[in-house]
């Protein structure tokens, strides 16, 4: 995300200083991009930023001798915007980007979103899905357990949860589909129509485990067509 507020804040920099009349200096485009690249350089000492780069390129520029040095400053002034953007925004990463579009493109399936949950493979919530079933053979057994904490149905013990799933008393309707090698879906609908989750989990690589990346509440299939095992 940074390095396209980065881009940007710089290609505005050429659109401004193109409008500013200025004095005639050799290799002056160059000197204001080189200044911009200078004037963005930080130091983080202790987590805390420090535009070592803007106090450079000051000391550069605030000579009494320097040609178009309000132009300069203008470059400084960009360097310092991009410095406070650093602090105020967040950063996003390319995953996290292929991340929301595959999860636009899971929302589109669904008539109604209540609710989403997106978790990483860190998260508290992935301890306390393996509680009673800890295998990537069970991750539909994970799911149920994420749906019946989401509703508030306490769990008393991994056999009660057994008996309960065996003969059916929980009352729902569920289906695990592999999509790829690293992915598995899962659905849950509850048979009188008071909830149904699509669960996503995934993996980093072959080797590692499967974990629950996301939940989406919904109320029904856009086309209708729901997995096989549902009615």
């Amino acid at each position: 995300m940074l390095w396209i507020i980065y881009i940007l804040n710089y290609i505005l920099l050429m659109y401004v200083i193109r409008k500013i009349p200025k004095e005639k200096e050799k290799n002056f485009w160059l000197k204001v991009t080189f200044l911009y690249l200078v004037s963005i350089i930080t130091l983080n000492i202790n987590i805390l930023p420090i535009p070592i780069g803007l106090i450079i390129a000051f000391s550069v520029v605030d000579k009494e001798k320097t040609i178009n040095k309000s132009i300069k400053k203008i470059v400084l002034l960009f360097g310092l915007v991009y410095f406070i953007l650093t602090i105020v925004v967040p950063p996003i990463e390319i995953k996290d980007i292929l991340t929301y579009n595959e999860l636009h493109k899971e929302i589109s399936r669904f008539e109604d979103v209540h609710s989403i949950h997106i978790y990483d493979d860190t998260a508290p919530i992935q301890k306390e899905i393996r509680k009673y079933y800890d295998s990537d053979s069970s991750l539909y057994l994970q799911f149920i357990t994420w749906v019946l904490n989401q509703r508030g149905i306490e769990i008393v013990n991994k056999e009660w949860l057994e008996e309960a799933y065996s003969r059916d008393n929980l009352n729902f309707y569920w289906s695990s589909i592999q999509i790829d090698g690293l992915t598995r879906h899962v659905y849950i609908r509850f048979k009188d129509g008071s909830g149904e989750y699509f669960g996503i989990f995934k993996k980093e690589n072959d080797g590692s485990r499967y974990y629950l990346k996301t939940v989406i509440e919904h109320s029904g299939i856009e086309d209708g067509i729901y997995p096989t095992i549902f009615p």
